[in-house]
């Protein structure tokens, strides 16, 4: 299941991405990081309103629609039997898409994939793709933090 950012977590973040587009021209600081940081605050500006998007303020985006269609209950649901079909189909909301297709990457807060009964992978397993520290989301770099603590604390016992 693909779990999208409710509309306040969409909010928070929207101001992060105006934050950091609005302090690039200001910014002495020209480094790798700084400049990924603005591009990344673009592509998801565009992919979500449309070109022009990253020269609007925060209350002139909120009014803007987006361009893309957001499932009401905020979940997406893929079912599949094969893994290749099931990346395929996955492929399709969480990489960085050309025009043509919906594009809801930005939203994504996180994907849960269930694995049936294996002999190969053995019960109580868990797979985490997790997003790394200082992600412009802050529910998203919490959810890191939580789960480095959760590990640790699995360790211990």
């Amino acid at each position: 299941m693909i779990h999208l950012l409710t509309d306040d977590e969409w909010k928070e973040e929207l101001k992060n991405l105006v934050k950091i587009l609005s302090k690039n021209g200001d910014s002495e600081q020209d480094d790798d990081d700084s400049n990924e940081c603005v591009h990344d605050a673009k592509e998801k500006l565009h992919a979500l309103y449309g070109e022009g998007a990253e020269g609007k303020d925060y209350e002139a985006l909120l009014m803007t629609k987006m361009q893309v269609t957001i499932p009401k209950r905020r979940i997406i649901a893929i079912k599949e039997q094969e893994a290749e079909e099931l990346s395929r189909k996955l492929d399709a909301y969480i990489r960085v898409q050309d025009e043509s297709t919906d594009r809801l990457w930005p939203l994504i807060k996180l994907v849960e994939v269930t694995i049936p009964r294996s002999e190969i992978i053995p019960e109580g397993i868990i797979f985490l793709d997790i997003p790394g520290t200082g992600d412009f989301n802050s529910k998203r770099d919490e959810m890191w933090k939580q789960v480095t603590i959760y590990r640790e604390e699995m360790k211990m016992s």
